[in-house]
């Protein structure tokens, strides 16, 4: 599968590949046309419903700067971005791991290993992992 690096040009297959029970990550160096506090991408659909996503290591290892331990924010950006294909569009929280925009908090959950999933989206990502179901944020109310 190829996709393409530009938002604007996406391949059909990175949006929505044609059996849906997969989901694909790339960790690529960085997107050329997004802000550097931009740590990486779910590649999802006007339908909400994606299976790609990718993570800008550049934009991650650039956060050992300030402290951050570069494994650990790796892991936790890929559950972000796995988490908005699992949980579809507009899966952004005010806290968490799906906060839009980590700041010194979230960055400190993460050194201490408690920075988590809200147990409603715990709940959803499960049902699709279980069911294949392809948009439970429709059970959110989003």
């Amino acid at each position: 599968m190829k996709c393409s690096q530009e938002l604007d040009k996406l391949s059909r297959d990175c949006i929505a590949p044609s059996d849906g029970a997969h989901l694909a990550l790339r960790i690529v160096a960085r997107f050329l046309n997004l802000k550097s506090e931009i740590y990486g991408v779910a590649f999802l659909g006007n339908d909400g419903r994606g299976t790609q996503a990718d993570v800008f290591f550049g934009e991650v290892a650039n956060q050992e700067s300030i402290g951050a331990n570069v494994s650990t924010m790796l892991g936790h950006v890929i559950a972000h971005e796995l988490g908005h294909l699992l949980l579809g569009s507009n899966s952004h929280a005010a806290s968490g791991i799906m906060r839009s925009r980590w700041q010194t908090a979230e960055l400190e959950r993460m050194t201490h290993g408690t920075l988590f999933f809200a147990p409603d989206q715990v709940k959803l990502m499960q049902a699709r992992l279980q069911t294949g179901e392809k948009h439970p944020e429709a059970r959110l109310g989003r």
